[in-house]
């Protein structure tokens, strides 16, 4: 068993390695087509063929595979295989440098978006480059990086093929963003309880738009789901999870079901701010129907 996997995964590199080939004769073609036409070039003495970066999944509950991609991110042509990223600059780039300085950001948007809609957390590490050679000898691929193995931290207990979803949303990692996706990191690594957490950013939103009202509008959001927020987050009952020692008369403890709602109103929460401070227009209420059972 262990050799029919062995054999599998080696075919899936050779797969890769034609593709990323392929890539890089059709960027190298466009570049011959750009010079020929008259168009304004760069002057290349050692043009960038290709940049490479590794894809680290922050996640620690489980690892994801993703499934083989083909897409475009900015001037870059891209392979996304396992956890390997080949990008293959459409036009000409002359110093690796500029190509980091290019697509980095590209990245690190489409890193963000993957945590705010799918709670996925990953990094795309730059592995290495590939830089024609312009020199007597003819053309040559220098400067590969090493190929790093696919990251994670913690423990994996499961693992789930799936497509990533493509580069579309482009969320800016305002202060604001950042301060409530820290945390809802916070949470899902288990460094602090979902009802503070939740009721934190309720009294934020609160006290940021001068009460409940406001936040309603300013976020497309139903009073009934921010009144749930608050209610599920002071219940007690619940040594290890409740905000609140006390349990009021006649009122259940703060169970499983409940946690599991306060967390996803907090993701809500947290693409909504997202969305707003993105400046996106045109959003759906967020409502009670969005919570999971109760």
């Amino acid at each position: 068993m262990l050799s029919v996997l062995w054999k599998l995964d080696r075919a899936e590199r050779l797969a890769a390695e034609l593709r990323e080939g392929l890539l890089a004769l059709q960027a190298t073609a466009k570049w011959a087509l750009l010079q020929k036409s008259g168009r304004p070039t760069i002057d290349l003495m050692s043009p960038v063929t290709s940049i490479s970066f590794d894809l680290h999944w922050l996640t620690d509950a489980f690892s994801v595979k993703p499934n083989h991609m083909e897409l475009t991110i900015g001037d870059f042509e891209c392979v996304l295989e396992g956890s390997r990223l080949a990008a293959f600059p459409q036009l000409p780039i002359a110093d690796p440098e500029d190509a980091l300085a290019s697509l980095q950001p590209l990245l690190a948007a489409w890193a963000l978006q993957l945590e705010v809609d799918k709670g996925w957390r990953v990094e795309f590490l730059p592995a290495g480059s590939v830089v024609e050679d312009g020199g007597a000898k003819g053309r040559e691929d220098t400067g590969v990086g090493l190929h790093g193995p696919l990251g994670f931290s913690g423990h994996l207990n499961a693992e789930v093929h799936t497509a990533l979803p493509p580069p579309t949303q482009a969320y800016k990692p305002t202060p604001l963003v950042v301060m409530y996706l820290t945390r809802l990191r916070d949470v899902d690594a288990g460094n602090e309880k979902v009802s503070a957490a939740a009721y934190y950013l309720l009294t934020e939103l609160k006290a940021r738009f001068r009460g409940r009202p406001r936040a309603m509008e300013a976020l497309s959001i139903s009073r009934q789901l921010l009144d749930e927020i608050g209610r599920l987050a002071s219940r007690g009952g619940n040594p290890s999870q409740s905000r609140k020692a006390a349990q009021r008369p006649g009122e259940p403890p703060l169970d499983d079901a409940d946690l599991a709602r306060l967390r996803q109103a907090m993701r809500l929460l947290v693409k909504r701010v997202a969305e707003v401070e993105s400046g996106l227009g045109g959003l759906p209420l967020i409502s009670m129907a969005d919570l999971p059972p109760s």
